[in-house]
């Protein structure tokens, strides 16, 4: 489980919870994330939820289900 990610090259890493908060206050919603570390693709999870939707997890990304972080990734070892 991921807590950062960009949406390209060049951008800022932001949490979970920022990406949330831009959905939530101006629908913002992107198509691509990507680990601030190694640049593996990521899921959002719980991000593009309505507010009145409950959820039993905090915003966050995952990775895809037969994917892991390349070798020596910060992620890989949280």
């Amino acid at each position: 489980m991921s807590d950062l990610a960009i949406i390209n090259v060049n951008s800022e890493a932001k949490s979970a919870w920022d990406y949330r908060s831009l959905f939530l206050g101006y629908g913002t919603k992107y198509d691509k994330f990507y680990c601030s570390y190694c640049s593996i693709e990521l899921i959002p999870k719980v991000i593009y939820k309505d507010e009145d939707e409950k959820a039993a997890k905090s915003p966050h990304f995952a990775t895809r289900k037969y994917d892991d972080h390349n070798e020596g990734c910060i992620e890989s070892f949280a």
